[in-house]
């Protein structure tokens, strides 16, 4: 399984990690839109990642 998530670089304040996850930490301001895009790739599915390089 592969998650992506692209976001302002400029936005990153730090990434941490809980037992199971990473956390990227990002500073928002309130009353501003918060635009991030996400994606995730699993090598089972259909039509799927079968190589790294995919």
């Amino acid at each position: 399984m592969a998650i992506a998530l692209r976001f302002d670089p400029a936005m990153l304040v730090d990434v941490v990690k809980d037992a199971d996850n990473h956390l990227a930490l990002l500073r928002v301001t309130p009353g501003k839109p918060f635009v991030y895009y996400s994606g995730s790739a699993w090598n089972l599915g259909n039509g799927g990642f079968r190589r790294r390089a995919d």
